[in-house]
């Protein structure tokens, strides 16, 4: 078996295509096929091209009356408490926004208004709506669910808040965290109720709102709280490669003025490190890595976080060596992908513990993977085997 591993095209070099047209000639890779962008998936590259991001962008005839003023005030209340000697603090309202880049002017044109930041971080719902009804904010809790319920709360739209991206975030955070655990603990005489876990659950709903991409053709930001995790899902492709997500360091968000403004009252970071603090809490907790998985088809991501422990066997450190070791890294591409593939290698194990033999596209689905990639960790790990021919392969567990 021959493997080809092609490095994936920079998010400023996109769309790649061919011929003189980007709409007729740029191609996409969904799983083991190329398939024609559409003109929606081009545009989208287009846009990540853009090195100041998406939410820049004056949303002409909306003004500062397309702003849900109490949504603003509880911002700036917050601002306050965590800025209190800030001198944003004795702005008004409109200068306030325009530093924080929720209002702009072109100076070339003349033409002003509020941004796409600061209309769906604190418009007025019907404005957002207006502007972006391919968009729908989506949190349902599909926790302590008994008999024919399909989920014990939901917060979308239906008229009993503005529906914003910042009422969004306070609501359901709320909602979220409600039920994490708060170990008793003093900080100078005061209770500190805040937690790591807490803090890496809020991460994940900061990154949902700073890489979606709004201005795709349909998209959902979409959270569900489960007794065993949480499932964060956003519109638009990751802008890096995953691995170097999962290393950090480096932070390209389609929405840099809304890192911004969420990280100005203490949620979230720019600096690349959120991602990997998450990756830590979980490690430390012994639950199971968390797994970031992008669906190239619907154009959307899934961060993924459970609160079921890791397993453990006594052959998974020898299988982890092997990928780990320079061979395999070879074979799989890149040895800082490893924290990755350790993950997905305890997946296998356990999927074939289960169901006994599968084949390369049964075992792809169940572990959110390619099929080429599944394919190459099935080639690496020891527990694993194939049996039959290259047209009928399925693999199983040894000694089963």
């Amino acid at each position: 078996m021959i493997v080809i591993h092609v490095p994936r095209a920079s998010y400023n070099l996109k769309p790649v295509y061919v011929g003189e047209n980007p709409y007729k000639g740029t191609f996409k890779r969904n799983n083991e096929g190329d398939y024609h962008a559409t003109e929606h998936e081009v545009r989208a590259m287009i846009r990540d091209q853009n090195p100041n991001g998406n939410d820049s962008s004056i949303m002409e005839h909306y003004t500062m009356d397309d702003i849900d003023v109490s949504t603003l005030t509880a911002y700036r209340q917050m601002f306050k408490v965590a800025n209190p000697e800030h001198v944003w603090n004795g702005y008004e309202d409109k200068e306030f926004l325009r530093m924080l880049g929720g209002y702009s002017k072109d100076r070339t044109t003349g033409l002003e208004g509020l941004t796409m930041a600061g209309l769906l971080m604190f418009g007025k719902g019907l404005s957002i709506r207006e502007k972006f009804d391919n968009i729908l904010m989506d949190f349902r809790d599909e926790s302590g669910l008994s008999g024919d319920m399909r989920w014990s709360d939901r917060v979308t739209y239906d008229g009993t808040w503005e529906n914003n991206l910042f009422n969004f975030f306070t609501i359901v955070t709320r909602k979220l965290t409600a039920d994490l655990k708060k170990p008793f603990k003093l900080d100078n005489e005061t209770r500190i109720d805040d937690t790591s876990v807490h803090k890496a659950v809020r991460e994940g709903f900061v990154n949902l709102i700073i890489h979606s991409d709004y201005m795709m053709d349909a998209g959902v930001l979409k959270i569900i709280k489960r007794d065993d995790g949480f499932e964060f899902t956003n519109p638009g492709v990751l802008k890096l490669p995953i691995d170097e997500i999962y290393i950090g360091g480096n932070s390209k968000a389609r929405n840099p003025r809304m890192q911004t403004m969420l990280r100005m009252v203490g949620f979230g970071d720019n600096a690349g490190s959120g991602f990997p603090a998450i990756l830590e809490t979980w490690k430390n907790n012994g639950w199971k890595t968390p797994e970031l998985v992008e669906n190239t088809v619907l154009n959307q991501v899934t961060l993924s976080l459970s609160f079921v422990k890791a397993t453990k066997k006594s052959s998974d450190k020898k299988s982890a060596t092997k990928i780990g070791d320079k061979k395999s890294a070879i074979k799989i591409g890149d040895k800082k992908v490893s924290v990755i593939v350790e993950s997905h290698v305890e997946e296998i194990v356990s999927f074939l513990t289960n169901k006994g033999e599968a084949t390369t596209a049964e075992i792809a689905e169940a572990i959110g993977l390619k099929p080429s990639r599944t394919r190459e960790l099935l080639g690496v790990i020891d527990e694993v085997e194939a049996i039959g021919s290259n047209k009928d392969r399925r693999y199983t567990l040894k000694n089963k």
